[in-house]
């Protein structure tokens, strides 16, 4: 028998726990009658997915990946694992939500990944919470940021790379940073997380997920400058207390790169945060290549066109990748 939730308990869920934002993972309606429809829903937050349905007039579509919140009805009924609401509405202006708490396992399916992530966006400050939000709200970006590489045959060149890579990329960064109050530690893990972001929109994935191939976008413009236009376009969509020198310090860490040509157009680093990450960047990146070509048995590693010499290894087990 259907379970009946009073109203007055169906208000207070969320200041119980209860999330108040959900990622739309399915959704069909049919017809029952004049100008009426049900309509079924999946949405998850995690731990789980819930299923949640009501009737009422047709309405428009929703974008499966949108992020949602409830209306509830009159009478909130669970009625054997399906929730009855008044209705799902999307979510249009980015909110403070922890947005690694909103990634279904079709998506990414480590926890392990997922658990990092939110960590690193809890040690942001709230303004640098809200900017990541503004940039990831949109959930095809999200999701290309969560499952593509991180490179075409480099180093992390597999499904959810380019995240394992910039996780990877914000510990080290933080632990270089440990013993000086010289880094404004948010611009430090934000940039850590967005200095390859582009990186699922700068690659498309063929059906078989194993060739990678460069989008338009990513061929003509590239990651950084993408990734440089989006935090532009968040920060002056969003206003925020966040101050100037963030802002610069935040963008020269993005687009500062160790070695690079002066006739490039982009910097050396010459803040310490973008030093960090640069320093960081190339240690990830290293260890991920070491270990794509570990032999079995220690000694000389497996040659690969990237490397101009064999790398050498002193130990019979491959590296371990950092977690």
């Amino acid at each position: 028998m259907a379970q009946v939730i009073p109203l007055r308990s169906a208000q207070k869920l969320e200041n119980e726990g209860f999330p108040s934002t959900f990622r739309l993972l399915s959704m069909y309606s049919k017809k029952i009658g004049e100008c009426c429809f049900q309509t079924i829903a999946s949405i998850f937050h995690a731990p789980s997915a819930i299923t949640v349905h009501w009737s009422g007039p047709q309405l428009p579509k929703i974008m499966i990946g949108s992020l949602v919140k409830i209306e509830w009805g009159d009478w909130p009924i669970n009625d054997d694992g399906s929730l009855t609401i008044g209705q799902l509405v999307p979510i249009c202006i980015p909110e403070r939500v922890n947005l690694f708490l909103t990634v279904p396992c079709a998506w990414v399916a480590d926890e392990n990944l997922l658990n990092r992530g939110e960590l690193l966006w809890g040690r942001l400050s709230a303004d640098f919470q809200f900017l990541f939000n503004a940039i990831f709200w949109d959930p095809k970006r999200f999701e290309n940021y969560l499952t593509g590489p991180s490179s075409r045959s480099h180093h992390h060149n597999r499904r959810h790379g380019n995240l394992e890579h910039c996780l990877e990329v914000a510990k080290i960064a933080l632990a270089l940073a440990d013993n000086t109050d010289l880094i404004d530690e948010s611009v430090l893990v934000l940039a850590a997380l967005l200095h390859d972001a582009a990186k699922g929109d700068e690659y498309w994935i063929k059906k078989d997920g194993q060739h990678q191939g460069w989008s338009t976008e990513g061929s003509l413009i590239g990651h950084r400058l993408m990734v440089y236009g989006w935090i532009e376009c968040a920060l002056a969509s969003h206003p925020s207390n966040i101050t100037q020198l963030q802002k610069i310090a935040l963008k020269h860490s993005i687009i500062a790169s160790e070695g690079i040509a002066s006739w490039s157009g982009f910097p050396e680093p010459r803040m310490l945060e973008a030093k960090i990450i640069s320093a960081a960047d190339r240690v990830s990146g290293t260890i991920d290549l070491f270990q794509q070509l570990a032999p079995d048995n220690g000694g000389i590693g497996r040659t690969h066109r990237h490397v101009k010499f064999p790398f050498y290894y002193s130990t019979q087990k491959p590296p371990k990748r950092l977690d």
